[in-house]
Protein backbone atom coordinates (compact mmCIF):
# COMPACT_ATOMS: atom_id res chain seq x y z
CA UNK A 1 0.00 0.00 0.00
CA UNK A 2 1.34 3.13 -0.98
CA UNK A 3 1.07 6.66 0.89
CA UNK A 4 -1.40 8.10 -1.82
CA UNK A 5 -3.72 5.09 -0.76
CA UNK A 6 -3.62 5.98 2.18
CA UNK A 7 -3.95 9.38 1.92
CA UNK A 8 -7.28 8.54 0.06
CA UNK A 9 -8.68 5.50 2.33
CA UNK A 10 -7.91 8.61 5.50
CA UNK A 11 -10.15 11.37 3.18
CA UNK A 12 -12.72 8.43 2.47
CA UNK A 13 -12.69 7.82 6.50
CA UNK A 14 -13.35 11.61 7.34
CA UNK A 15 -15.73 11.40 4.78
CA UNK A 16 -18.02 8.72 6.31
CA UNK A 17 -17.63 9.97 9.51
CA UNK A 18 -19.05 13.74 8.72
CA UNK A 19 -22.19 11.83 7.19
CA UNK A 20 -22.64 9.18 9.48
CA UNK A 21 -22.48 12.28 11.86
CA UNK A 22 -24.79 14.16 10.03
CA UNK A 23 -27.10 11.65 9.89
CA UNK A 24 -27.04 10.88 13.24
CA UNK A 25 -28.23 14.28 14.26
CA UNK A 26 -30.62 14.82 11.72
CA UNK A 27 -32.54 11.41 12.93
CA UNK A 28 -31.90 11.98 16.88
CA UNK A 29 -32.94 15.41 16.88
CA UNK A 30 -35.79 15.05 14.26
CA UNK A 31 -37.95 14.37 16.85
CA UNK A 32 -36.77 18.02 18.83
CA UNK A 33 -37.32 19.41 15.48
CA UNK A 34 -39.72 21.92 14.23
CA UNK A 35 -40.52 23.46 11.23
CA UNK A 36 -41.73 27.23 10.82
CA UNK A 37 -41.08 30.06 8.39
CA UNK A 38 -38.59 33.20 8.85
CA UNK A 39 -37.26 36.26 7.82
CA UNK A 40 -33.53 36.82 7.13
CA UNK A 41 -32.24 39.47 9.33
CA UNK A 42 -29.28 39.65 8.87
CA UNK A 43 -26.44 38.15 6.40
CA UNK A 44 -22.86 37.44 5.88
CA UNK A 45 -20.83 36.50 3.58
CA UNK A 46 -17.37 35.25 3.70
CA UNK A 47 -15.58 36.23 0.84
CA UNK A 48 -16.56 39.60 -1.27
CA UNK A 49 -20.16 39.78 -1.45
CA UNK A 50 -19.71 40.07 -5.43
CA UNK A 51 -18.17 37.15 -5.89
CA UNK A 52 -20.48 34.24 -6.48
CA UNK A 53 -17.71 31.67 -7.44
CA UNK A 54 -16.69 30.15 -4.25
CA UNK A 55 -18.67 32.40 -2.07
CA UNK A 56 -21.45 31.68 0.56
CA UNK A 57 -24.33 33.89 2.36
CA UNK A 58 -24.95 32.98 5.91
CA UNK A 59 -27.80 34.03 7.69
CA UNK A 60 -29.16 35.20 11.20
CA UNK A 61 -33.01 34.57 10.80
CA UNK A 62 -36.02 36.17 12.65
CA UNK A 63 -39.52 34.03 13.61
CA UNK A 64 -42.24 33.65 15.88
CA UNK A 65 -42.46 30.49 18.31
CA UNK A 66 -45.94 30.29 20.22
CA UNK A 67 -46.14 33.86 19.31
CA UNK A 68 -42.62 34.65 20.67
CA UNK A 69 -40.37 36.39 18.32
CA UNK A 70 -37.01 34.97 17.96
CA UNK A 71 -33.77 35.93 16.63
CA UNK A 72 -31.11 32.60 15.72
CA UNK A 73 -28.36 32.42 17.53
CA UNK A 74 -26.74 30.78 14.77
CA UNK A 75 -26.46 31.26 11.63
CA UNK A 76 -27.33 29.05 8.60
CA UNK A 77 -26.42 28.77 4.67
CA UNK A 78 -29.06 30.70 2.92
CA UNK A 79 -29.06 30.98 -1.16
CA UNK A 80 -26.84 33.31 -3.05
CA UNK A 81 -29.76 35.21 -4.14
CA UNK A 82 -31.38 35.41 -0.71
CA UNK A 83 -31.15 39.16 0.95
CA UNK A 84 -32.73 40.93 4.30
CA UNK A 85 -36.85 40.15 4.11
CA UNK A 86 -36.66 37.38 2.03
CA UNK A 87 -38.86 34.42 3.67
CA UNK A 88 -37.13 31.17 4.03
CA UNK A 89 -38.56 27.70 5.76
CA UNK A 90 -36.34 26.66 8.83
CA UNK A 91 -35.57 23.81 11.25
CA UNK A 92 -35.36 24.63 15.24
CA UNK A 93 -34.96 23.12 18.19
CA UNK A 94 -38.59 23.20 19.45
CA UNK A 95 -37.04 22.69 23.52
CA UNK A 96 -34.40 25.94 22.65
CA UNK A 97 -36.34 27.92 19.95
CA UNK A 98 -32.99 30.42 19.48
CA UNK A 99 -31.24 27.71 17.91
CA UNK A 100 -31.43 26.49 13.79
CA UNK A 101 -30.74 23.26 12.10
CA UNK A 102 -29.24 22.61 9.28
CA UNK A 103 -29.14 19.09 8.80
CA UNK A 104 -28.54 18.67 4.91
CA UNK A 105 -29.60 15.12 3.20
CA UNK A 106 -27.58 16.73 0.41
CA UNK A 107 -24.70 17.09 2.56
CA UNK A 108 -24.65 13.61 3.46
CA UNK A 109 -25.17 12.46 0.24
CA UNK A 110 -22.00 14.69 -1.23
CA UNK A 111 -20.00 13.18 1.55
CA UNK A 112 -20.41 9.54 0.97
CA UNK A 113 -19.94 10.46 -2.48
CA UNK A 114 -16.47 11.36 -1.81
CA UNK A 115 -15.68 8.55 -0.05
CA UNK A 116 -17.00 6.27 -2.69
CA UNK A 117 -14.80 8.07 -5.05
CA UNK A 118 -11.66 8.48 -2.74
CA UNK A 119 -12.01 4.60 -2.21
CA UNK A 120 -12.49 3.33 -5.76
CA UNK A 121 -9.36 5.74 -6.49
CA UNK A 122 -7.72 4.10 -3.67
CA UNK A 123 -8.15 1.27 -4.97
CA UNK A 124 -6.68 2.18 -7.93
CA UNK A 125 -3.56 3.85 -6.92
CA UNK A 126 -2.85 0.39 -5.22
CA UNK A 127 -3.25 -2.11 -8.05
CA UNK A 128 -1.09 0.63 -10.18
Amino acid sequence: MNNDSIFLYIIAALAVAYALGNAYGFFVKRARCSVTEGTVYSIWTPGPEKTRFRNSKWAKITYKVNGKRYISYNRIQVPMSAEVGTKITIRYDALKPDMLYSFSWKKIGIALAVAAACVILGVITQLA
